[in-house]
């Protein structure tokens, strides 16, 4: 699975964020849990409830999107983002769940990586991720969520991670 760089994955929450305003309440079970919670760690967690919403880009938004980046002159990566989102389709949420209000930090997933000794898939095969190589955007092997060639802080958000069924084991015990 690609991983993201800063700015593709805080395009990705405000994508994320619109899709989820946009939901629609449907086959609302009785019972719905709170609005808001917090989780024994102090994550603010917000309840987002059964519904559909379109994700993803019409081809029309994609070539204009793509268009621009061109004329930015964007990195090569980013040029297949625009792409890669069309094309636009209904998605389906049957149960509520929890979804963070903030970003996971550095420092979050740091304490969560320590307490399960997780590893991620760049940890364990080693065979690329992204970071920076003499102050460009390169993909190598030695990066992952600790190292990305530059420095970071504890509070910014983590990269250079994927969701993967045994993270989701680690989340839901």
């Amino acid at each position: 699975m690609r991983t993201l760089h800063l700015s593709a994955q805080l395009t990705c929450c405000v994508i994320v964020t619109w899709a989820l305003c946009t939901l629609h309440a449907q086959d609302k079970p009785t019972s719905m849990p709170p609005a808001l919670f917090t989780n024994s760690i102090g994550m603010k967690l917000a309840t987002i409830p059964p519904g559909e919403f379109m994700m993803g880009s019409s081809q029309e938004d994609a070539d204009v999107a793509l268009k621009q980046m061109k004329e930015r002159r964007a990195h090569e990566w980013y040029l297949q983002s625009p792409p890669s989102e069309t094309p636009g389709h209904r998605v389906r949420i049957t149960k509520p769940f929890y979804f963070g209000v903030f970003e996971v930090t550095l420092g979050d997933y740091k304490k969560f990586a320590e307490a399960t000794a997780y590893r991620t898939t760049a940890e364990k095969d080693g065979k690329r991720a992204d970071g920076k190589l003499n102050g460009k955007w390169s993909t190598q092997p030695e990066f992952n969520w600790k190292n990305m060639g530059c420095n970071r802080t504890d509070d910014q958000p983590v990269v250079n991670i994927t969701w993967s069924p045994r993270l989701f084991a680690h989340c839901t015990n």
